[in-house]
């Protein structure tokens, strides 16, 4: 994995932490996946890649932005769970 995608993950792991609160875990939603949020803003970057890495480096952004989503899901879900 890219060195910056990794980054990247490890600081949502260690962010995802001290989530207390479904609102805490949407804030991180928005910071990582959100309209301004790093993913969109790595895919914003392809278009300055050479063309041999703009296939690699798309698929692994896009990756890491399925991991973020499930990983955040499941703490919405957790905390959802909790209320009821």
């Amino acid at each position: 994995m890219n060195p910056k995608l990794e980054t990247i993950w490890n600081d949502l792991n260690q962010e995802t932490s001290r989530i207390k609160s479904t609102k805490d875990a949407l804030n991180l939603k928005g910071k990582y996946i959100g309209k301004q949020g790093l993913v969109p803003g790595l895919l914003k970057t392809i278009k300055d890649l050479p063309i041999e890495e703009k296939k690699t480096f798309g698929k692994e952004v896009n990756e890491l932005k399925v991991k973020i989503q499930d990983t955040l899901f499941s703490l919405v879900e957790s905390f959802e769970n909790k209320k009821s």
